[in-house]
């Protein structure tokens, strides 16, 4: 095809913008994109961009612009292509920080039971369970927890 087809900018534009945004999602992130939630804002954000660009890649026609819109069913291709070499993005990361950082199924289990909200189990997961750094990190959280109780306490005292 014609390399400076309206069309073809269009749906390249497309595929640049998705991409482009959702490696947000993979950049952000230590481990796989997926395991650690990303704020409902970023997620709403993403959204509406991709809504719009998506619009002006299927309508797009005006004349201060190269691009023509090339319908649903070629922006449908540009989000396939653009998910299908998006998920697998987070491999080379994986493999950089397992190589930088040590043993990485180790930090994915404990990725996932901090993002099932599960501390206590991420830590066993990340130091062994019976290690003097998960013990230290337990007390750090039960500490951080009393004195959260604490405060609490202090505000309701003064409220009355």
């Amino acid at each position: 095809g014609d390399p400076n087809d309206p069309q073809l900018h269009a749906l390249i534009y497309l595929q640049v913008s998705i991409s482009g945004q959702a490696m947000i999602f993979a950049t952000r992130a230590r481990n796989f994109w997926f395991m650690e939630r990303p704020g409902a804002l970023v997620v709403v954000a993403f959204l509406a961009a991709q809504l719009v660009a998506t619009l002006i890649a299927v309508y797009a026609d005006w004349g201060f612009t190269d691009i023509m819109g090339v319908g649903w069913g070629w922006a449908l291709v540009a989000w396939v292509w653009s998910l299908l070499f998006f998920l697998p993005m987070d491999l080379p990361k994986i493999f950089v920080r397992s190589v930088f950082e040590g043993d990485i199924w180790s930090l994915t289990l404990r990725a996932r039971h901090i993002f099932a909200g599960d501390y206590r189990r991420a830590d066993t997961h990340f130091h062994g369970p019976g290690s003097i750094a998960a013990s230290n990190i337990r007390a750090s959280i039960d500490s951080h927890a009393r004195r959260h109780r604490v405060s609490i306490a202090r505000v309701i005292e003064k409220l009355d």
